[in-house]
């Protein structure tokens, strides 16, 4: 872009595309330049130490939300039967399609 494209303030004008923000703030949004890998152990041990507080306390928070939206929408019967209905059209009728390769 032209220097007599952009504005005193150094935006581009109206019709005219910004330049691109320098590699710097994108690496400082990322938080690691680009193509280069996070050094092994970066994370502290602490860190590592919190997951498991933070897997249970999303799986509870999701269970917590379905079944309270169970009891507030009521259970999704129709969903339920009709999953059944299309598993049962797919499931073999004999047992050789439970297991066409054993001879």
């Amino acid at each position: 872009m032209s220097d007599d494209a952009e504005d005193q303030d150094g935006t581009a004008s109206e019709g005219e595309a910004p330049d691109a923000p320098p590699a710097e703030a994108a690496d400082a949004v990322e938080g690691t330049p680009a193509g280069e890998a996070p050094a092994e152990g970066d994370a502290p041990a602490a860190d590592a130490a919190t997951l498991p507080l933070v897997f249970a306390t999303m799986h509870f928070a999701y269970g917590f939300g379905l079944f309270a939206g169970a009891r507030r929408y009521g259970a999704p019967a129709a969903a339920v039967a009709g999953a059944l209905r299309r598993a049962a059209k797919l499931a073999p009728t004999s047992p050789e399609g439970l297991f066409p390769h054993e001879t």
